[in-house]
């Protein structure tokens, strides 16, 4: 080997050219895994909220239709009875008893289900319509 070729050599073995390409290369890697890395979590953070808004959505509308409907705004009367409504132009509520409730279905099995003031008539002798086959 010539002192030209030895010169070379040692020239290029010094000088790291090799070392700063795979210096370059491995920054550049690991760059493009860094920014992967942040792009998995902006998307996982994007899907993150966007259930977490369809959550809150189908809980409002749930609740808002396992609210029971309320009929009766006059509160319970005072007496344990029913309501009776009266057609005409001045309808007017008539409160009756269970006595007189009961008179008004002779000869039909029925019961009063619920607590005072909250009470439904129930018909013992027919199945109800959720029943039927």
């Amino acid at each position: 080997m010539t002192r030209r070729e030895q010169k070379q050599l040692l020239t290029e073995l010094l000088s790291g050219e090799e070392l700063s390409d795979l210096r370059r290369t491995s920054l550049e890697q690991g760059l493009a895994a860094v920014r992967e890395q942040r792009k998995r979590r902006k998307v996982g953070r994007a899907v993150a909220l966007v259930c977490f808004g369809m959550a809150c959505i189908a809980t409002l509308i749930f609740h808002q239709f396992s609210k029971p409907f309320v009929t009766n705004s006059a509160g319970p009367p005072s007496q344990q009875g029913a309501v009776t409504a009266q057609s005409g132009s001045d309808s007017q509520m008539k409160f009756i008893n269970d006595e007189e409730l009961f008179s008004l279905f002779p000869d039909r099995a029925m019961a009063l289900i619920g607590k005072p003031g909250e009470q439904q008539l129930v018909f013992l002798d027919r199945p109800s319509s959720s029943f039927r086959q």
